[in-house]
């Protein structure tokens, strides 16, 4: 069943729960990192914000535009991880005005690789790709 998607909508609770989290995000990566991520995150989504108004509505371009906006706004590993992330699943559903379950699988399975392939990381690395997997293979089941 094909869902039309408030992409706004979307990308606002994003930015409210890494608002929210930061300072736990941070904290948790301080178990193995230097402990900055929910700061950096923040600063990056920050940004996000002030673009979202003037930004396109397709969901295609606002998961472009935040990957853009993290991928050169945040130092570091995680911009162009997390700016990989986003314009990988906004590649996944370009040109669509609703989406499908099997978009979702789309847009999980672009956003892996992209990071598989930016990173360089696997599963059992601590990264984002230990989250993606399961989440592409969940999907897959459904």
């Amino acid at each position: 069943m094909a869902a039309k998607i408030d992409a706004k909508e979307v990308i606002e609770n994003i930015i409210f729960e890494i608002e929210k989290n930061k300072g736990w995000l941070s904290e948790i990566d301080g178990a193995i990192g230097d402990g900055d991520h929910g700061v950096n995150m923040a600063k990056g989504f920050g940004m996000v914000k002030e673009k979202l108004a003037e930004a396109a509505d397709a969901l295609s371009e606002l998961l472009n535009m935040t990957g853009m906006t993290l991928l050169t706004n945040i130092g570091g590993a995680i911009g162009p991880i997390y700016g990989t992330f986003f314009m990988r699943m906004g590649k996944a559903v370009k040109g669509k005005e609703t989406i499908e379950e099997n978009d979702i699988l789309d847009m999980l399975e672009g956003a892996l690789e992209g990071v598989k392939k930016r990173g360089g990381a696997d599963i059992g690395d601590k990264t984002l790709v230990d989250t993606l997997e399961p989440a592409k293979r969940d999907t897959k089941m459904l």
